[in-house]
């Protein structure tokens, strides 16, 4: 499951098989900080998309920081979501929405 990830990441970031990128597919990102080091291609997927579809200047690096876990709340806010910086089930639902339409 980690290599389909990865490869699909890998064609997300050079412009292709966006369509292929489901979230609700992700594990939960970021309950912990533990956790945030274990999901780099996930992160750097929530990443790309906050930067190139949500208008967020988060940098695409694959790391959770500050940054990007601010990305996630405006993200949140924005979505009627709480802002609680976690990627869970209704943000991965409102990711696939920016990704796909709704």
């Amino acid at each position: 499951m980690v290599l389909l990830k990865t490869v699909t990441l890998s064609a997300l970031l050079a412009g292709s098989l966006f369509a292929q990128v489901d979230f609700k597919n992700f594990s939960d990102i970021c309950d912990s900080s533990k956790e945030c080091q274990n999901r780099a291609v996930e992160i750097k997927a929530v990443q790309y998309l906050l930067k190139k579809r949500f208008d967020s200047t988060v940098s695409v690096n694959d790391k959770w920081s500050t940054q990007t876990k601010n990305a996630v709340i405006a993200f949140q806010s924005k979505n009627g979501l709480p802002g609680t910086g976690y990627i869970r089930s209704k943000t991965k639902i409102a990711l696939n929405e920016l990704l796909f339409g709704k």
